[in-house]
């Protein structure tokens, strides 16, 4: 399998007034380093970390992975 360059758009979600619905800001992608497609992940969750960045979270077999990626305040 070649290498290339994965992208995983995570769509922001909130809870108001008994409802889930996506927030009023656009999709979060992050751009992973060049992986073999076998090598991507399938990320799950994620938590906002005020002016630091996003914890991360997947359920892939047989472990979860809990990631923290930093936030680049020029991407938004």
């Amino acid at each position: 399998q070649g290498k290339s360059q994965a992208v995983e758009r995570i769509v922001e979600l909130e809870w108001h007034g008994g409802r889930l619905a996506p927030a009023p800001r656009p999709p979060i992608d992050f751009k992973l380093a060049e992986v073999n497609e076998r090598d991507s992940r399938n990320w799950e969750g994620i938590a906002y970390i005020e002016g630091r960045g996003f914890v991360v979270v997947t359920d892939e077999h047989p472990r979860s992975i809990l990631g923290f990626v930093p936030f680049d305040a020029n991407a938004r």
